[in-house]
């Protein structure tokens, strides 16, 4: 339809697709959208319409489940539309995720984001790139203890270009940060009441020019250890201590004593 707020000769159009399939507990969904206010649409045409792609395919076999889901997007600017004045952004995430009875789990993230601004003058160019990569596992037995560990990778970096029509650089700025992270947890039920006992080490980089020497180490190293009585004139009472040691700073001792009391349960108790 025409709309007087782009102008008489403007049009819009939108194209959907959308496909579902499931067998045996298998199952593929595919999301297809364009749209765009330009004289013509063209669900082929990469640089016609604003378009997203949207794929989620689950897979179970055996003790394994595997999950993969896509998500594309597009926004070209139209450049027969002068009140739109935006940048042409292309970003997209692929997420992996596999799952062994429950216990064990190993979940990829890849997210990538470009995004052009161009002018008579000058162009600015922004690229994002951020992944992530974990591996979860937990392990209880019938003595009441559960385990938990978690290792995890992440990597993000921005990169921004600011450039002259004649192609001289104005302005360019990369920031970067990596990380690597270990957890670990340890849970102990006795009756009503609970032990909790964990650690976290951790180690970042950072890259800017925004850091003295334009980079940064920075190690965390955490120890935690929490008591929840749950059996104290019908209370709960919660305590526990944690230190935090930064390579950077001096070490962060931080006690905790918490008493809970139920008003709202007991308050409908009464009332029913």
């Amino acid at each position: 339809p025409s709309s007087s707020l782009y102008g008489s000769e403007a049009m819009g159009g939108v194209i959907n697709i959308i496909t579902k399939q499931k067998i045996n507990n298998k199952s593929i969904s595919f999301n297809y959208r364009n749209s765009s206010y330009s004289y013509a649409l063209n669900p082929i045409d990469i640089n016609s319409g604003n378009k997203n792609i949207q794929s989620l395919i689950k897979l179970p076999y055996n003790n394994l489940k595997t999950k993969i889901g896509i998500n594309f997007d597009y926004n070209n600017t139209d450049k027969q539309v002068e009140s739109l004045d935006i940048d042409d952004i292309l970003k997209g995430t692929f997420d992996i995720d596999l799952t062994w009875k429950d216990n064990f789990n190993i979940n990829l993230q890849l997210y990538g984001h470009q995004e052009n601004g161009n002018s008579q003058l000058m162009n600015n160019n922004t690229i994002i790139n951020r992944n992530a990569f974990s591996i979860n596992h937990k392990f209880s037995n019938s003595q009441n203890w559960e385990l938990f560990q978690n290792i995890i990778f992440q990597n993000y970096s921005r990169e921004y270009i600011q450039t002259w029509y004649n192609g001289t650089i104005e302005s360019e700025n990369l920031t970067e940060d990596k990380s690597i992270q270990y957890d670990i947890q340890l849970l102990k039920y006795l009756s009503e009441n609970e032990l909790n006992i964990g650690a976290e080490i951790s180690q970042a980089l950072y890259k800017s020019d925004r850091i003295s020497n334009k980079k940064q180490l920075m190690n965390i190293n955490s120890f935690f250890i929490q008591y929840d009585i749950r059996s104290i004139m019908d209370t709960q009472t919660i305590m526990g201590i944690r230190i935090d040691n930064y390579s950077n700073l001096n070490p962060v001792i931080s006690p905790r004593i918490g008493i809970m009391y139920p008003f709202k349960e007991r308050w409908k108790l009464r009332t029913t």
